[in-house]
């Protein structure tokens, strides 16, 4: 691991401040499969009722299941909800 990559961790730790804002990574958190948010994301690059693919930090992330929809859209989160099957990262 690089060791400014080591340092923002360290920081990050001693400072008791989430990883993410600190490691510039994006953060997934899902609720059963019904519904699903990423912060830290980088923009929207597809969209449809079968798949949503959000760019982040790390790459890709592409969540597909049926009916989905965005229920919320900010400039640094998206809600997803919907019946949610698998969750990529690419």
């Amino acid at each position: 691991m690089p060791r400014a990559l080591q340092l923002k961790r360290r920081f990050a730790q001693l400072m008791d401040l989430p990883p993410e804002a600190v490691l510039n990574t994006a953060l997934i958190k899902v609720v059963g499969n019904l519904e699903l948010s990423i912060a830290n994301h980088r923009g929207l690059r597809e969209f449809s009722a079968g798949a949503i693919c959000v760019a982040s930090p790390q790459g890709l992330i592409r969540v597909t299941g049926t009916g989905l929809v965005i229920h919320y859209l900010s400039p640094d989160e998206v809600r997803i909800g919907g019946r949610i099957t698998g969750i990529d990262l690419e």
